[in-house]
């Protein structure tokens, strides 16, 4: 190659290294930053998991039906268990219930004695219901869930 064609080809070279720098920078500049922030449950724990009779919460697994809330997590014999979820109601604004893999009715009584003390109840499916509550809590809302495993 002679001198010309050396230097035809480095200029050709360094306006090339110039617009990919100038492609860099507007692309740096196009970045949105997202912001992460650590979620606080203070004393409620999310639900990690959910499958066929069980619920994992703590990474601790626990079969059967459960209620779980900032009093803690307990089991639950369902829907003639009020007592374990009218303790709750002081201390939330509403009551997730999973009705199992598909939503169903609840007994009028068990929705009255919730709504009767003034506290919102929402009646879903398990797995909806699960993940619901895993939302209301990340964003510090008083929820509980009370749920039928799938």
């Amino acid at each position: 190659m002679s001198c010309s064609r050396k230097q035809a080809a480095s200029a050709v070279e360094d306006r090339f290294l110039d617009c990919v720098s100038e492609v860099e920078v507007k692309r740096r500049e196009d970045i949105k930053v997202i912001q992460m922030n650590e979620t606080n449950f203070a004393n409620q724990m999310p639900i990690e998991a959910y499958g066929l009779g069980y619920f994992r919460i703590g990474r601790e697994t626990i079969a059967g039906a459960i209620v779980t809330g900032p009093l803690g997590t307990t089991r639950w014999d369902g829907f003639c268990d009020e007592q374990v979820v009218l303790k709750l109601l002081d201390h939330i604004d509403v009551l997730i219930v999973g009705t199992g893999e598909e939503i169903s009715q609840i007994p009028e009584a068990f929705r009255l004695s919730i709504e009767d003390a003034g506290t919102g109840i929402e009646i879903m499916n398990t797995p909806t219901a699960s993940r619901s509550y895993n939302v209301l809590l990340a964003e510090g809302r008083r929820v509980a869930a009370a749920l039928l495993p799938t």
